[in-house]
């Protein structure tokens, strides 16, 4: 079995768990857009407070945008299993597309930290902040 750096480990870790929500959250979206018309029957009792105030939301967004951003969560989880993928495999590849990636939404999460500050923000621009370094540095610069 070949032997893996701490940081390798937890970077894919990362990014399996992050491909995991994203392909959650497509489904779940998807199901939104298909079941659009229908969301109001889903309510629930007021003491769910959240849920009933997230379907009324979700009731307000139109059915086409919805499937894009299911589309869209797909697409993203799937670069994220790809890049976990080819990182566990030690693949040459799998280092660019995740320095690209992260690399380019770097700048937007800063500026979204400052125009929208918040804890989570805070916490995955550090992660991926993380990733990058690691990945630049660390990960062997050949297969």
């Amino acid at each position: 079995m070949k032997h893996r750096p701490p940081g390798l480990v937890l970077l894919v870790l990362y990014k399996s768990c992050s491909a995991i929500v994203l392909f959650a959250g497509a489904i779940a979206i998807w199901l939104a857009g298909v079941r659009h018309l229908n969301v109001s029957d889903y309510a629930l009792p007021s003491h769910r407070f959240i849920i009933s105030w997230v379907l009324q939301h979700l009731a307000q967004i139109p059915p086409h945008t919805l499937q894009f951003a299911a589309v869209a969560a797909g697409l993203y989880g799937t670069i994220s299993a790809v890049e976990a993928i080819g990182l566990w495999l030690g693949k040459h590849w799998a280092r660019w597309l995740l320095l690209i990636g992260v690399g380019a939404s770097l700048p937007l999460e800063v500026v979204e930290l400052f125009r929208h500050p918040s804890w989570i923000r805070l916490i995955l621009l550090i992660a991926n902040s993380f990733a990058f370094w690691y990945v630049l540095r660390r990960f062997p610069r050949s297969t």
